[in-house]
């Protein structure tokens, strides 16, 4: 929980370093949001995306659906969606909730606690997926060209502004 303590030193150092491989279901997610609190870009050649991983094997895109596929001991927490949806997301301001754009930890605190236990089951479930994913591996070359994706991805589309709004 980042708003109650800091990230460990040796997460940080292990986070940043391209010899430490981190797996995640949709990386890009993690690696993107990580590179932001840590004001750096996270080399997406030292990531295994589990989702590009089961969407190599022709399993669903869906962390959800994924595990459910697999039959997988840790299933997703079906509380999430709520969960993204008041913490993650801009609120309407109205006159009960004092004219606030955001819900923070301190809005509920028992919605926060919910929140930390379903990242917990997000972890435990991409986990098992990657367990089970082990078995059958991705080619190094293929995880080369999700690196090159992700890299082109990161840099974005030059646009000219100019143009466009002379369009």
């Amino acid at each position: 929980d980042l708003t109650a303590e800091e990230l460990p030193t040796p997460i940080v150092n292990a986070l940043l370093d391209d010899d430490v491989v981190k797996v995640a279901f949709n990386a890009q997610f993690e690696r993107v949001c990580l590179s932001k609190y840590l004001g750096t870009t996270l080399n997406p050649a030292a990531w295994r995306c589990t989702m590009v991983w089961a969407n190599e094997l022709g399993l669903p895109a869906s962390l959800a659906q994924c595990a459910k596929y697999l039959g997988i001991d840790e299933q997703k927490d079906t509380r999430g969606k709520a969960l993204i949806n008041y913490f993650s997301k801009p609120c309407k301001p109205t006159k009960v909730n004092g004219g606030r754009t955001r819900n923070l930890p301190e809005h509920d605190t028992e919605k926060w606690e919910t929140f930390i236990e379903y990242c917990i089951q997000d972890v435990k479930t991409e986990m098992a997926i990657a367990d089970r994913l082990a078995k059958v591996p991705v080619p190094d070359s293929e995880w080369a060209i999700y690196a090159a994706d992700q890299e082109i991805n990161d840099r974005g589309v030059a646009v000219d502004l100019n143009l466009a709004h002379e369009a």
